[in-house]
């Protein structure tokens, strides 16, 4: 029977700092026994890492996440129970770590009433174990192995910097802790399964806003004031740089720029919002079990309404307050430490929803906060429009990108298959998607058209992408009727296609949701219209 979670206190061994990488055979108590060692190490101050929150869902490179985990790693602690020797994996990890020499702690799992004591597997036999009794006894077994952990913590190397993990006050990291998990269990806890990547378009910052961030000087006001324009054409124009296929991959690649700053563009609906959380969910995913990770703070710019509030306060005033319930979550009076340990990204969601008059004041107090580079890196969103009208900040651009109709196909069967415990859940995405390919006839045409497609060699992702219907490598044309070819014009080229609105990530959600989809865009339009301005109200 796994053990109980056991209250543990920040009294006792303080762990501060060291990061500790937690080896365990998958299933049975040992994993359980796992759960319950990262908590309780964390809680001490420890960062810890263990595969099953440190491998995000669907990373095909897992077992490069193991390696690196155990490379960053200051010591093992080996948690042994009956599947251990049988678990090659975790045989892996204990060679490795001998061979680069880490220190391990062992701990074994001793089931009450069995016979023989704890064993260890031959691989561990050297290492004296730490037992892990459960019920009442649980607690002090986790604390007699954090006991062992910091006796055979190594010392700080010379000149290594340790401040980031040992300057966190207790209570802050309690506070984050907390946080974070109603982040990624409650706030974004089905973002990571329901993504689906958004291309974006690249282009860097005019040169006149880069050489801003170098001497931190307005060269637009510069100008203006001598009477002059850009000698350069590239002054004025940003450059162009290679797209993303997956605008998560740009966020992630952000502290790495020269200038960590990003303004990710779009129109109402594009995702703008919704990448900004998936990103959050990673950098989440790590800070939690990592104290020297930065953590995601998301900031709704719509709901800084007040005048004269400055940037700070709302700052704070929005990070304490809960968007579910409204509870009082206590991150508010840690926001300028984070700041000053360089522990934090922002993510400034929403720019275009500060209110018009407004705006020229409060550009520049997220431009003076942006400037400072304690903040690891930010990312703003911004509608298109309102950003080259009212928000001149020197930032690099990402614009979203449209979802293909191979996109609508993948995000529909992925919604209703995590939203049916039937098993019909594909089925019915499958349905919904030729729904609107079909222009909200139930599509049975278009999807006879594919049929015959898929008779003569083609592939779905043809279907999608030809220009026009091919005669030959396969020869589509000799397959299909007058009306077939019909039917596909004006789903893959036609103007009022309901697929080009799919494209939209908010109304693909609205259509999901919609018993019937209407026939026509205007109907569709005009419920969005009203969805957006009580969304808008509501916000408010």
């Amino acid at each position: 029977m796994p053990p109980a979670a056991a209250p543990t206190h920040p009294t006792g061994a303080h762990l501060a700092g060291l990061r500790v990488f937690v080896s365990y055979p998958r299933g049975g108590a040992a994993h359980s026994w796992a759960e319950q060692v990262q908590a309780d190490l964390g809680r001490r101050g420890a960062s810890v890492w263990r595969d099953e929150t440190g491998i995000a869902a669907g990373d095909g490179d897992w077992y490069a996440r193991i390696q690196e985990g155990l490379q960053r790693a200051d010591l093992v602690v080996a948690v042994f129970g009956a599947d251990s020797a049988a678990c090659r994996w975790q045989q892996r990890e204990m060679l490795q770590a001998d061979e680069w020499g880490l220190a391990v702690v062992a701990a074994v799992v001793v089931v009450a009433g069995a016979a023989g004591g704890a064993r260890l597997p031959l691989y561990a036999k050297e290492h004296q174990p730490v037992p892990l009794r459960e019920g009442d006894a649980a607690a002090a077994s986790l604390g007699a192995l954090a006991a062992a952990v910091q006796r055979r913590a190594p010392a700080p190397k010379p000149g290594a910097d340790t401040t980031a993990g040992a300057a966190i006050p207790p209570e802050q990291r309690r506070t984050e802790l907390a946080w974070l998990n109603s982040l990624l269990h409650r706030r974004l806890s089905r973002h990571e399964a329901v993504y689906e990547p958004l291309a974006a378009r690249q282009q860097a910052a005019t040169l006149a806003d880069r050489l801003h961030q170098v001497v931190r000087f307005d060269t637009r006001m510069l100008l203006s004031a001598f009477g002059q324009a850009p000698a350069d054409e590239r002054m004025q124009h940003g450059q162009d740089l290679p797209p993303f296929d997956d605008v998560l991959d740009a966020y992630r690649q952000l502290p790495q720029r020269q200038v960590p700053r990003l303004v990710v563009l779009g129109e109402p609906g594009a995702g703008k919002s919704f990448s900004l959380e998936r990103i959050a969910c990673d950098h989440a995913r790590r800070a939690l079990h990592d104290s020297a990770a930065p953590l995601p703070l998301i900031l709704r710019l719509g709901l800084w309404t007040r005048a004269d509030e400055p940037f700070d306060a709302f700052a704070q005033r929005q990070l304490d307050l809960d968007d579910d319930d409204g509870a009082r979550t206590g991150m508010g009076r840690w926001w300028a430490a984070l700041r000053d340990q360089r522990r934090a990204v922002l993510l400034l969601d929403g720019l275009n929803e500060i209110p018009q008059p407004q705006r020229a004041d409060k550009a520049a107090q997220i431009r003076r906060a942006c400037d400072d580079a304690r903040w690891l890196a930010v990312v703003l969103s911004c509608r298109e429009r309102d950003f080259e009208a009212d928000f001149p900040l020197p930032f690099d651009r990402l614009t979203l990108q449209p979802l293909t109709p191979l996109q609508v196909h993948r995000c529909l069967l992925r919604a209703f298959a995590l939203a049916d415990d039937s098993g019909q859940g594909a089925a019915r995405g499958e349905t919904r998607f030729w729904e609107i390919a079909g222009g909200g006839s139930g599509g049975a045409g278009l999807r006879q058209a594919w049929l015959r497609w898929q008779e003569a060699g083609a592939s779905f992702e043809q279907f999608w992408t030809l220009d026009d219907i091919p005669r030959e490598n396969p020869n589509v044309h000799s397959q299909t009727s007058g009306e077939h070819d019909r039917l596909w014009r004006e789903a893959r080229h036609g103007p009022r296609s309901l697929l080009r609105l799919a494209a939209n990530p908010y109304l693909l959600s609205m259509m999901m949701l919609l018993p019937a989809i209407p026939p026509g865009r205007a109907q569709l339009f005009d419920g969005f219209l009203r969805m957006l301005h009580e969304r808008e109200r509501e916000a408010r």
